[in-house]
């Protein structure tokens, strides 16, 4: 009988320690697994960011003179890009007239960033909260009341929107959520909103996504992104009023053309540039902010 224990006992010691070493080895070959596809996303990135600063450093291309490759070019249709994966800088809202001269004096700004939060967080974060009455504008009026204390504070520091410390802690888990964002349920605040007080530029809607643009102009948004990059030369208000008409979107206010430009001419790029890659097979993506 003690025997059969002492067997027993070495059973169980040997089962213990394979599956220690099983589960060590499934740890080690996650970890090499993850370190693969980290070092494929990093090389991915390097790729993207030399690419850019190429295309800002090379030279300007010689202007065919062959009447006949001209002639091609223009019978040939104008092919729709496809869009960026993040809305660039010169497309998102600028926060700046809000902290300057506030909600009375910029109150188109104001209601297009609460329509922001309504199409992006309503379903997915409002839902947390008991009473979701006008949550958009509580937060809205919050998060501008800290950025400006952030500004009191360091006048000559940059704004960073994600130290930002907001004084309701629930609506600081809620920002912080907004923030991070979420691949399948709603994108990240970053993409939409900057504060820059150095431009004064209006939105640049040429270079908006389809994203961007639904918060314009709701369903009829990959339309207006198709009439924008198509072979139009000169893209007008009445023609972006037609097909919301046609597709049947919500009546926007005139006025809203006062803070965004059609104009397709090429502006200054910012000095900094985001960049987004993700490996397809583990699915782990990164983001990063570079200087350009």
């Amino acid at each position: 009988m003690n025997i059969l224990s002492i067997v027993f006992a070495i059973l169980f010691m040997l089962s213990f320690a394979f599956y220690a070493c099983l589960e060590n080895q499934t740890m080690i070959h996650r970890l090499n697994k993850t370190f693969i596809s980290q070092t494929n996303i990093f090389r991915k990135m390097l790729t993207a960011y030399e690419t850019e600063i190429y295309k800002k450093t090379r030279a300007s291309a010689k202007i065919a003179s062959s009447k006949h490759k001209k002639k091609e070019e223009k019978n040939t249709l104008k092919e729709i890009p496809t869009p960026s994966k993040i809305n660039p800088e010169c497309a998102r809202l600028n926060l700046w007239p809000l902290l300057q001269t506030g909600r009375e004096e910029n109150q188109l700004l104001y209601e297009e960033l609460a329509q922001l939060l309504r199409q992006f967080y309503k379903k997915s974060l409002f839902s947390f909260f008991s009473d979701q009455t006008g949550l958009e504008y509580r937060f809205l009026d919050t998060w501008l009341a800290s950025i400006k204390t952030s500004l009191s504070e360091n006048p000559t520091d940059p704004v960073i929107l994600e130290k930002i410390a907001l004084t309701d802690k629930t609506l600081q888990m809620l920002y912080y959520n907004m923030l991070r964002g979420s691949k399948e349920k709603y994108p990240t605040l970053l993409d939409f909103v900057k504060v820059d007080q150095k431009t004064k530029d209006k939105l640049c809607l040429f270079h908006a996504t389809p994203t961007m643009l639904s918060i314009f102009f709701g369903d009829a948004a990959q339309a207006v992104y198709e009439e924008i990059h198509g072979e139009k030369i000169v893209v007008t208000a009445e023609m972006i009023e037609e097909i919301c008409r046609q597709h049947r979107a919500a009546c926007f206010d005139k006025k809203f053309f006062e803070i965004i430009t059609l104009a397709r001419f090429k502006h200054d790029t910012s000095s900094t540039m985001t960049l987004l890659e993700e490996d397809p097979t583990t699915q782990i993506s990164f983001r990063k902010k570079m200087a350009r």
